[in-house]
């Protein structure tokens, strides 16, 4: 399968998306870490009670923080890729015009396919087939 200019923006996105939650999940276990305020009175509430304090060892925090650091880096470095997929593709239809500009536009940034281009141009698949082949 390949992806168009459209899939690889919607990657980025999702990508972002995914580093903000991290983050927000990193930033709570790293309140974990800080010092204890004093408690401001005595809980009577059962639930306190049965379930005791959410304190964690400071090695298991540390290592939470670690995997979702590295969690961070692998979606950056995948952002990276597609922003530079990005780049490619647009360098690469910047190059064309005329009809070979038409179809590559319509293949990588709308998504359509070889017939679908076709059809919408008014010419025979196989036309619009060697075109795209001999844009790649």
């Amino acid at each position: 399968m390949s992806y168009t200019l459209k899939d690889y923006k919607e990657e980025i996105k999702i990508r972002k998306n995914l580093i903000r939650l991290a983050q927000k999940r990193r930033d709570k276990l790293v309140k974990l870490l800080g010092p204890k305020g004093y408690s401001s009175g005595r809980s009577y509430v059962d639930a306190d009670n049965i379930h005791g304090d959410k304190t964690m060892d400071l090695n298991e925090v540390i290592e939470k923080i670690s995997r979702i650091d590295n969690e961070i880096y692998l979606h950056e470095c995948d952002i990276e890729y597609n922003t530079n997929k990005i780049k490619e593709i647009e360098e690469c239809i910047g190059g064309l015009k005329g009809l070979k500009c038409k179809v590559k536009n319509m293949q990588m940034i709308e998504g359509k396919t070889l017939k679908e281009i076709a059809d919408e141009l008014g010419y025979s698949y196989d036309y619009i087939r060697e075109i795209a082949v001999k844009n790649k």
